[in-house]
């Protein structure tokens, strides 16, 4: 979060970071690829957050709790060697509106809703964050 805080302080946006007590202090991973994904959903909660505040939450999932992440591409494996990290960026931004969030993951992507004034598409971020 260190990366985004400078932009979020000429914001006047407060950031937070609350890690369940149960992380381990290290794991075995694909660092870069998470470090893009997070940079990439915390820099869109500072551009489409006005006034308030950013909040990162990393917690670990259990395999069994991943029903609604699951895509056909996506299989989790019940392993104690192995454990999902869950990590959530929270904000008091704009939002997505229901009829938009199927396709922010989709390249170039404009919203449906004239909602979101400001909110020009989703760009090329989440699509490379999702491949």
């Amino acid at each position: 979060m260190g990366f985004i805080k400078p932009i979020a302080s000429i914001k006047r946006l407060s950031v937070s970071v609350m890690l369940a007590p149960d992380l381990p202090l290290c794991a075995i991973g694909d660092e870069k690829r998470l470090m893009q994904t997070i940079l990439n959903i915390s820099g869109n909660a500072v551009k489409f957050t006005k006034e308030g505040h950013i909040t990162l939450v990393a917690s670990i999932v259990k395999a069994d709790s991943l029903r609604e992440f699951r895509t056909p591409e996506f299989h989790p494996t019940a392993s104690d060697e192995h454990f999902y990290l869950k990590v959530q960026v929270k904000d008091t931004g704009c939002g997505v509106s229901p009829q938009d969030l199927p396709h922010v993951f989709t390249k170039f992507a404009h919203p449906q809703s004239g909602g979101n004034r400001g909110f020009n598409g989703s760009g090329l971020g989440l699509a490379i964050c999702k491949r």
